[in-house]
């Protein structure tokens, strides 16, 4: 599976996260938000429709980080993941009822969806944030 991620930023320097829903795989981790790659499409591009699309929120990219794979006992994810700067507030959808933004020291408080701590290591490591300490 083909998904992409955003690590999104805002002006004050903390990270959005999206708590997947109740019903769907991994009910209640928290994720950086994204979606599926459409048939056709540039991860780039789908990044900024999933955005629009699930949270309304309106974006710029910033960088990309790299594609991340991770494998789950029901398949393979290709996590394709960009730092992206916020320019709007984000709104709830039916696809993400549920969000927040935390500092950067307290995304791994959280609990995240497995395939999403590689990236956000190498995040950490590539903006010189340092690590929370446990």
């Amino acid at each position: 599976m083909q998904v992409v991620a955003a690590i999104i930023e805002d002006n004050k320097g903390r990270i959005l996260l999206a708590q997947r829903p109740e019903g769907k795989p991994l009910a209640g981790h928290w994720e950086f938000p994204g979606g599926k790659i459409e048939e056709g499409e540039k991860p780039d591009e789908a990044l900024v429709r999933e955005l629009k699309e699930e949270l309304n929120i309106e974006v710029s990219i910033q960088a990309g980080l790299g594609q991340f794979e991770y494998r789950y006992s029901w398949g393979a994810v290709f996590l394709h993941v960009f730092v992206v700067q916020a320019h709007t507030e984000p709104t709830a959808s039916a696809d993400v009822a549920v969000f927040k933004w935390v500092d950067v020291d307290d995304v791994t408080s959280h609990s995240l969806a497995p395939a999403d701590l590689r990236p956000w290591f190498f995040y950490l490591d590539q903006t010189a944030h340092s690590r929370p300490t446990a």
